[in-house]
C-alpha cells in the first residue's frame, strides 16, 4: 500500500458489516472477527496499534487470512493468499479499512467509558 494511513475505527460498531466475498456470482466467504479470531491474529503477530500505521505486505496477507477464522476456520493460509492475490487481485483501500475496523471491534467490547452502566449491574468495582 502506498504509505496510506489506515484509521481503524471511524464508524459505529453497529453500522459495521462483515465483508462478503462472492466468486463467479456465488456467495463464498464472510470475513469478520470475534474475540477468538483476534486472539488467533495476535498469535500471528498482528497488534491493534499496527492498524494505525503502515501495514506491510505480509501483515495485509495475515489480516486477510485471520478474517476467515471466525466463519471459515478450515480455509488454509495458502488458499486465502490465492483468493487475495489471484481472485481479488489485492484489497482496495476501503476493504483494508473495513478489515481493520472489524479487527478493532472485539477490543472495543473490553473497555467501557467511565460512568457507563456495566453490562452486569450485579457487579460493583471500587478502587
Amino acid at each position: 500500500m502506498a504509505k496510506e494511513k489506515v484509521t481503524a475505527v471511524s464508524e459505529k460498531a453497529e453500522d459495521l458489516k462483515p465483508i462478503e466475498i462472492w466468486l463467479d456470482g456465488n456467495f463464498e466467504y464472510l470475513l469478520d472477527f470475534d474475540r477468538d479470531s483476534v486472539k488467533f491474529a495476535e498469535g500471528q503477530g498482528l497488534k491493534p496499534q499496527m492498524l494505525n500505521g503502515d501495514l506491510g505486505y505480509t501483515e495485509i496477507e495475515t489480516l486477510f487470512y485471520c478474517a476467515f477464522r471466525k466463519n471459515h476456520p478450515k480455509v488454509s493460509r495458502a488458499e486465502t493468499n490465492r483468493i487475495l492475490n489471484d481472485d481479488l487481485g489485492g484489497l482496495t483501500v476501503s476493504m483494508l479499512v473495513r478489515l481493520c475496523q472489524l479487527f478493532q471491534l472485539p477490543y472495543d467490547t473490553l473497555v467501557i467509558e467511565d460512568g457507563t452502566t456495566p453490562k452486569n449491574e450485579r457487579v460493583t468495582v471500587k478502587f
